[in-house]
């Protein structure tokens, strides 16, 4: 799912249906297609695997690269058929 977030009066708040990605100061991808991850790899540089994301030690999941910020968290979830 890839989901945009814009600015409103100093709070974020989820960007309209149809606005372009360029114009969003939050981008959130979970479990994202490849086509959402296509939409996404012309504004940054590279987006982390599953695997790059669990190597990161929980103190350094917010880092800063190629003048992009990067959050990565782990969220409690269910597991298909459970």
């Amino acid at each position: 799912m890839l989901f945009a977030y814009k600015s409103n009066d100093g709070k974020l708040v989820p960007a309209p249906a149809g606005t372009p990605l360029d114009q969003a100061i939050w981008i959130d991808l979970c479990k994202a297609t490849p086509e959402e991850e296509a939409q996404v790899l012309p504004l940054v540089p590279e987006i982390p695997t599953l695997a790059d994301m669990e190597e990161i030690e929980i103190s350094a999941r917010l880092y800063r690269e190629k003048g992009f910020e990067y959050l990565t968290i782990i969220v409690p979830g269910l597991v298909d058929n459970r």
